[in-house]
C-alpha cells in the first residue's frame, strides 16, 4: 500500500478540512494516508477503522526544529508522495521533498496574497517562484486558479494539473424546504479573503428596504461566536441586533445547514473552487457570488446562478438579484435545477477522488 503524506495548515473548520476528510473518506481504503497539521484532534473520532495515521506539527510558523521532525517522520514511515495544502505548508513539503527526493505536489486551495504587507508579497511571489523548481505538480482545484497562478509565479505548463472539486450529490440533494421562508445562507470560516464584514452589510441594507430576506452566516468558532474579532465584531453585533442576521458556529453537517435556505450567497474575494458552493449547487438553491475565481468556474450568469462583479453597489446588486428571484418563483425552480444538473455532470466526488487517485500512480 503506497502511503501519502498531506501536510496542511489546519484541518478544522472550512473547505480544507472538509476535503481531507473527503479524501480520507473515499482513498483510505486504497492508500496509507499520514496527515500532518497543528490541529489533527479535529480527526481523531473520523479515523476510526481506516488506513490514516495523525502527527501534530505546527506548520504555521517556520522554524528548523519543525522541519528536522517533520523530515525525520516521513523518513521513518517510508512515505511515497508529499502533498502540501497552503502556505506554511507548502514550504515544508517541498523541502522535506527536497531533502528526501520525494515528488511532492501543492495544492493552493485560493492563491490569496493581496492581504500581506507589500514586503509580504514579494517574499510571498519569490518563494513560490523558487519553490516551483521542488514541486513535481501544483493540483489546482479550478481552471481560473490554475490560470491566475500560473502567469504571476510562471509555472511551467507540465508541472499545471487542474482536477475540479466534487461533491456527493446523492448525499447533497434538493430539499423541500426549499419553499420555506427565504433565508440566503454563508458557509466560511473567519478569514480576510472570505470577506464576513460585507455579508454582514447585507442585512442591514435588507432591513433598510423592509425585505423578509434572513441571513445565516455559518462557520465561525465557539470563542468568536461570543466575541467576533476587532472590527468584525461591531458590524456583526449590529447585524444581529435587526433582527434578520444569525451566527452560527461550524457544522459537521453542512446539508442540514443549507436545506434551511433559499439561497447560497458569498462576498468572498477569491476561491480555488469552493466545496460549500458545489453543496448549495447541488441541493438547488440559488447562488448568488462574488464575479471572482473559483466562482466564475461554476456559475454561468443567468442560467445556473448569479456572478456579482465588484463594484460601490455590488451589495445593492446581490439583493436587487434576490428580490427579482423572491419575484419570480419558476425562475428559482429552473436556477436551481441547473445548478444541481452542473453539478451532477461536472462536479462529483467520484471523479475527482478517482483522478487524485491517478496522479498518485503516475509518480509511484
Amino acid at each position: 500500500m503506497k502511503r501519502i503524506a498531506h501536510i496542511c495548515v489546519h484541518v478544522g473548520n472550512g473547505g480544507g478540512g472538509d476535503y481531507i476528510r473527503n479524501l480520507i473518506k473515499h482513498l483510505s481504503h486504497r492508500y496509507e494516508f499520514h496527515i500532518f497539521s497543528p490541529d489533527v484532534e479535529n480527526l481523531t473520532s473520523f479515523i476510526v477503522g481506516k488506513n490514516v495515521f495523525l502527527h501534530k506539527i505546527n506548520t504555521k510558523r517556520i522554524d528548523l526544529c519543525t522541519f528536522i521532525r517533520l523530515t525525520n517522520i516521513l523518513k521513518k514511515k517510508k512515505i511515497d508522495i508529499v502533498v502540501s495544502h497552503g502556505k506554511g505548508a507548502g514550504i515544508y513539503g517541498r523541502m522535506t521533498g527536497l531533502i528526501l527526493r520525494l515528488p511532492t505536489f501543492h495544492y493552493f486551495h485560493g492563491f490569496h496574497y493581496s492581504h500581506l504587507s507589500k514586503m509580504g508579497k514579494t517574499l510571498y511571489l519569490a518563494s513560490e517562484k523558487i519553490l516551483q523548481y521542488f514541486t513535481s505538480l501544483y493540483c489546482f482545484i479550478s481552471q481560473s486558479e490554475a490560470e491566475k497562478v500560473g502567469s504571476i509565479v510562471k509555472i511551467k505548463n507540465h508541472k499545471i494539473y487542474v482536477n475540479p472539486n466534487g461533491v456527493d450529490t446523492a448525499v447533497f440533494h434538493p430539499s423541500e424546504n426549499l419553499t420555506a421562508e427565504p433565508r440566503a445562507i454563508y458557509l466560511a470560516r473567519n478569514d480576510a479573503i472570505k470577506n464576513l464584514k460585507d455579508f454582514a452589510r447585507l442585512a442591514e441594507l435588507s432591513s433598510m428596504s423592509h425585505s423578509n430576506l434572513m441571513f445565516d452566516l455559518v462557520g465561525l468558532d465557539p470563542v468568536e461566536l461570543i466575541d467576533p474579532p476587532g472590527s468584525l465584531r461591531e458590524i456583526i453585533n449590529q447585524a444581529k441586533r435587526l433582527g434578520n442576521f444569525r451566527v452560527l458556529p461550524y457544522s459537521a453537517d453542512p446539508k442540514a445547514i443549507l436545506a434551511g435556505g433559499r439561497y447560497y450567497v458569498s462576498t468572498s474575494k477569491g476561491e480555488g473552487l469552493p466545496l460549500a458552493v458545489l453543496q448549495a449547487m447541488s441541493m438547488g438553491l440559488n447562488c448568488v457570488l462574488t464575479d471572482v475565481s473559483g466562482h466564475c468556474d461554476l456559475i454561468e450568469h443567468g442560467r445556473n446562478g448569479y456572478l456579482i462583479k465588484k463594484s460601490d453597489y455590488y451589495l445593492n446588486e446581490i439583493l436587487d438579484t434576490i428580490n427579482a428571484l423572491e419575484n419570480d418563483a419558476s425562475l428559482r425552480v429552473f436556477i436551481g435545477n441547473e445548478a444541481r444538473s452542473t453539478v451532477i455532470k461536472k462536479f462529483t466526488h467520484v471523479t475527482h477522488f478517482d483522478a487524485v487517485a491517478a496522479s498518485y500512480e503516475d509518480f509511484c
